[in-house]
């Protein structure tokens, strides 16, 4: 129904998968949508960051821990309570 009424072709149920779905986010919703939120979250940020960007240095240089943030080195000396530890890679 939603492709109909954006006037576009017609898709099979059997061509839609996760990845179907990850597309057709970044085209309706690129301005409106947190990408790296939903990629983190689906699992797949290393893997389309490395197939689908444009910059050489971004596709060869992200890594598995590069789904997560580092922990800032203030919030860890802040916390007086609790032993925090850096995330894993930063």
């Amino acid at each position: 129904m939603v492709r109909s009424r954006a006037n576009t072709s017609p898709v099979d149920p059997s061509e839609v998968d996760l990845d179907y779905i990850l597309d057709e986010r970044a085209r309706e919703l690129i301005t409106e949508e947190p990408r790296r939120r939903t990629l983190v979250r689906m699992g797949k940020l290393v893997e389309r960051v490395k197939m689908y960007s444009i910059r050489d240095l971004t596709k060869n240089s992200v890594q598995p821990h590069h789904r997560w943030w580092p922990i800032p080195q203030t919030a860890i000396d802040a916390n007086l309570d609790a032993v925090l530890e850096q995330t894993p890679g930063y």
